[in-house]
């Protein structure tokens, strides 16, 4: 299943639910995708990710995202916030949107709690 389906990920708005999801295995493909820029292309990689969906059993899944060079990567033992279909485990993708909102928290409040940190200002 493509992971980042526009169509999927509306349906899953719609009627799926939300999981943080840890990324096992990241297996590039021989496919890129190109909108134009025959020197920017989006590599797709095929993710193994174990969803852990708030009071239900974990379970894995395989997707295949499109990973633009320009933005984050994905890389085995980084957490994402997945869609899913209760009923049909196999349909999921990445939600990018919650993801990308999870990941500038995190960097915000390093960044925060750096600048707290006594030890790390440099003497002027």
């Amino acid at each position: 299943m493509l992971g980042n389906n526009k169509h999927l990920e509306k349906k899953l708005r719609e009627r799926g639910k939300s999981a943080p999801a840890k990324i096992l295995a990241v297996k590039p493909t021989v496919w890129t995708v190109s909108h134009g820029d025959p020197w920017n292309p989006e590599t797709v990689v095929k993710l193994t990710l174990r969803l852990r969906p708030p009071g239900e059993v974990p379970f894995d899944a395989e997707i295949t995202v499109r990973e633009a060079p320009r933005h984050w990567a994905y890389a085995a033992g980084d957490t994402v916030i997945a869609l899913y279909d209760p009923a049909d485990h196999s349909s999921v993708c990445v939600d990018a949107e919650a993801t990308e909102a999870a990941r500038a928290a995190k960097r915000d409040k390093a960044a925060k709690d750096k600048s707290r940190d006594p030890g790390s200002r440099r003497a002027l």
